[in-house]
């Protein structure tokens, strides 16, 4: 059961950076106009 909790901090990381690097791309969009 260990492993699948640290896979699922792991795709808590992905998505949680992903999101982020979205949210900065749009801020920063919007920013440049």
């Amino acid at each position: 059961v260990d492993f699948v909790i640290q896979w699922l901090w792991y795709l808590l990381a992905f998505v949680a950076g992903s999101a982020a690097a979205w949210l900065t791309v749009v801020v920063w969009s919007k920013a440049q106009r």
